[in-house]
């Protein structure tokens, strides 16, 4: 076979100069545009030989999941355009520069490390809440957070589309939960609400349907950021009016979270300058500049920190004695004590 010329588009992100060669099609085209919605078009290039890839992972942070066209130059190729069906993760498209640095497992091995914390301290805190035969909404809330760490854990040694779902989607189920934990922390010991579990559970499955249809991240971060505020909101009125003395522990959880929300901003607007001073650096300094993975770390002990607050405003108003005590003079845990006091 000869070498074929095709037509192609390419795109320029002028967020994060990431170059996309899409197809003619104008199907493609907005396709590739909607990478931030900043895409450029750069040009029409002539290419040969073109074969067709999906690519499943991300561009600086934003889903791609969707045809990029890829050139192979070699001449006599009789490869088809048929995409294929099950790509790994280093193909095609470019770094996922907001989760994954690089696509390979010993370059990103503390973005999926830094998920223990959300899946370690949480199971301890499952099973403490169990052993204290606390209300089973709690359990749900420490595993709902472990689920989140294994998912994040999955998607960045991956990097699969699958495992981004993984990832993203218990971050809503998990806060739904929360949010139920912190709304019904002032009614009768194992009272159940049956219309807060409809809504919370409605409003998950429209997320989900709508996030796996649309695939925009924007969409996922908007509805999360809507049950953070909701939770920030309830525990401002906690500490206000009810119980003032959980006042540090609340602040503490807030102030832990945004700093780590803080972090993955920078983390997404100067992915290229932290990449390339990685590079320059020693191993254990360059280390500390990962700051996606201090994302995972300051958001994980955040979420853990606010469940400790729902559990001790829940016990407080239940009239149990709970306290909190250190593991090792660091860890905090909460121990309560089921016998109502006088």
């Amino acid at each position: 076979m000869g070498v074929r010329s095709t037509q192609l588009f390419k795109y320029e992100c002028r967020q994060c100069s990431v170059t996309v060669v899409t197809g003619p099609s104008s199907r493609e085209r907005p396709a590739a545009r909607s990478h931030h919605g900043s895409f450029q078009q750069a040009g029409i290039l002539g290419q040969p030989d073109v074969h067709a890839g999906l690519v499943r992972g991300k561009l600086c942070g934003f889903l791609l999941h969707r045809r990029v066209l890829q050139t192979d130059t070699r001449l006599g190729s009789s490869r088809g355009t048929r995409p294929r069906r099950r790509p790994q993760a280093s193909e095609g498209g470019a770094p996922a520069c907001l989760f994954h640095p690089d696509l390979s497992w010993g370059r990103s091995e503390g973005n999926t490390v830094s998920n223990l914390i959300m899946i370690i301290p949480p199971i301890a805190g499952a099973i403490q809440t169990f052993r204290d035969g606390l209300e089973v909404r709690y359990i749900f809330a420490f595993l709902g957070l472990a689920a989140v760490g294994v998912g994040s854990w999955c998607f960045h040694m991956t990097l699969l589309y699958e495992m981004q779902l993984l990832d993203e989607l218990p971050m809503i189920y998990s806060c739904c939960v929360f949010v139920y934990c912190l709304y019904e922390c002032f009614k009768q010991e194992n009272s159940i609400h049956h219309l807060a579990i409809v809504i919370l559970f409605m409003f998950s499955v429209i997320v989900t349907v709508v996030y796996l249809q649309w695939k925009e991240p924007v969409f996922h971060q908007v509805m999360y950021g809507a049950l953070v505020g909701c939770l920030v909101l309830r525990a401002v009125f906690i500490v206000t009016w009810v119980y003032p003395w959980l006042r540090a522990l609340a602040y503490t959880s807030l102030t832990v979270f945004l700093m780590g929300f803080l972090l993955w901003n920078i983390d997404n607007i100067f992915c290229d300058t932290l990449r390339d001073a990685r590079q320059k650096l020693p191993p254990v300094v360059g280390a500390v500049t990962q700051l996606h993975a201090w994302w995972h770390i300051l958001t994980g002990l955040g979420s853990y920190l606010h469940i400790l607050f729902s559990l001790q405003t829940r016990t407080t108003y239940l009239k149990h004695r709970p306290k909190v005590k250190f593991i090792c003079g660091m860890w905090p845990v909460v121990h309560v004590e089921t016998d109502k006091a006088s």
